[in-house]
């Protein structure tokens, strides 16, 4: 079986359709591995070079930007272009971890509840504003 699961940060996402109903994320994540250096350990950065295909693509691009943390699952596909071998890592899962530009750093959101002179749809509070954390 030809799986992977990568923990890293995402360096540069871009979606974009392909052909009528068919729609491709590319996004590439950079993981630490640590190595020894003149006696001294140290965080060398390993990149990885992901694609997901299909209408999740299209679901999680916002979610998906520069500095967010993800867990991937995926499977590595092979490609040579002019002599040179590339990795690709076709997404099977995506966890997100919070952080990044989008705030979420694993902040819980929980549900308002709708007064009764008021019956819309439930909206989302941050509990920062609240000023009950529940931890």
């Amino acid at each position: 079986m030809n799986r992977c699961t990568i923990v890293g940060r995402v360096s540069k996402a871009e979606g974009r359709s392909v052909g009528a109903d068919s729609y491709l994320l590319k996004f590439s994540m950079a993981a630490d591995r640590r190595t020894k250096v003149n006696g001294q350990w140290s965080k060398v950065p390993e990149w990885f070079d992901c694609v997901l295909w299909g209408s999740r693509g299209r679901a999680l691009e916002p979610h998906i930007t520069k500095g967010t943390q993800l867990t991937v699952i995926a499977e590595r596909e092979t490609r040579e272009h002019e002599g040179e071998r590339y990795y690709d890592y076709r997404v099977i899962e995506v966890v997100l971890q919070g952080g990044g530009n989008g705030g979420g750093g694993g902040q819980q959101r929980r549900p308002m509840q709708p007064s009764a002179s008021n019956q819309e749809p439930t909206q989302w509070s941050d509990p920062q504003d609240e000023g009950d954390l529940p931890f």
